[in-house]
Order: structure tokens, then sequence, then C-alpha cells
């Protein structure tokens, strides 16, 4: 199965973001939300395996709703839906200036995502 990426950049929509060679492009949109400081902009996102909300990966470490900035060579790990976990709420981000552009990875071997 494939990995699809799913943000407000893409309305959440599962068919449009398919994994290539391991990893995504994510690029900053002009109308992103704020992010953590002044001057940057947020993409948030999740990722869905075989494109299926029931088996959405999310950041682990808990059920309430928080967002994690992704920080370069800083893998953060990954945690698969389940009843006690939807993970509803609980995304990964990362921030810059419009236009700019990250490489999003996702690891199933070590459930991180990069």
């Amino acid at each position: 199965g494939g990995f699809n990426l799913v943000g407000f950049f893409n309305d959440w929509d599962a068919e449009n973001e398919p994994m290539q060679g391991g990893s995504w492009r994510l690029s900053i949109r002009n109308g992103a939300p704020m992010g953590s400081r002044k001057g940057v902009q947020r993409e948030e996102f999740q990722i869905l395996e075989d494109g299926s909300w029931d088996r959405r990966l999310f950041p682990a470490g808990g059920t309430e709703e928080t967002v994690v900035l992704l920080r370069p060579g800083r893998p953060s790990p990954a945690e698969m839906s389940s009843a006690e976990t939807p993970g509803h709420g609980r995304n990964w981000a990362v921030e810059g200036k419009p236009g700019a552009a990250f490489k999003v990875s996702y690891s199933s071997k070590d459930r991180t995502v990069s």
C-alpha cells in the first residue's frame, strides 16, 4: 500500500498527495496560517496509509489535540490510529515563509516522520 499526505493545503483529501520515492514535497502556501513566530506560516498535516482515515498516522504521545513542529534531523515518532487513540487534531507541521518547500519523509521501518 501507499501513503498519502493530507492537510489544509489539499482540503484533507487523500486522493491528492501520494508519496513519491518515500517522501513528499510540501510548500508553504501564501494563505497558510500564522506560525509560531512572526513572519513565518505553518502547514499542518497527517499521513494516511492506503488513503484510509482508519489507518492515519499522527504524532505519537497522547490523545489531546496538538501540533508537532518538524525539526531538521529530529525524526518524530508516528502512531497509527486505533479506537483508543483516533488521532484527531494531532498534526505535524512545517513552518517557513510562503513558497518555502520542505521534503517530508515517512519511514515505515522506524515509524518516524522527518
